[in-house]
């Protein structure tokens, strides 16, 4: 059973065009050391990056949190991995999926040259 669907669509501009000082403190807040690794091997990091945040911002809308960003302290809680993608969880998150009995989550990635675009779907059994 269907308990939760997030989309979340961002331009990849807002990440490329950040002063460098800004960047760093926002890639350090939302992405693991995994994530920024693997996005930093791409000649053009920004659509990996972005579509991780989008991924994130997915989960949050899938899981029903009212104030969106603002609902989830620790971004690093959420760790897009491998490929095809999957979403690893840790922490107040995990518990909270857990707590919905999420048995599933279902995550799709894409980006074109302007944006990226993720969408989350949580199952439950």
């Amino acid at each position: 059973m269907i308990v939760g669907i997030g989309v979340d669509v961002e331009e990849i501009e807002r990440f490329r065009c950040m002063k460098a000082g800004v960047r760093r403190r926002v890639l350090r807040r939302i992405l693991t050391k995994e994530e920024l690794d693997y996005c930093m091997r791409f000649r053009d990091p920004w659509p990996h990056v972005t579509a991780r945040f989008c991924a994130k911002e997915a989960l949050v809308k899938a899981l029903g949190l009212e104030r969106g960003v603002a609902a989830v302290k620790r971004w690093r809680e959420v760790e897009v991995r491998g490929n095809p993608p999957r979403i690893r969880l840790r922490g107040n998150l995990l518990r909270l999926t857990l707590n919905l009995n999420v048995t599933s989550i279902y995550l799709s990635l894409s980006h074109s040259k302007h944006v990226a675009i993720a969408v989350v779907v949580l199952e439950a059994a």
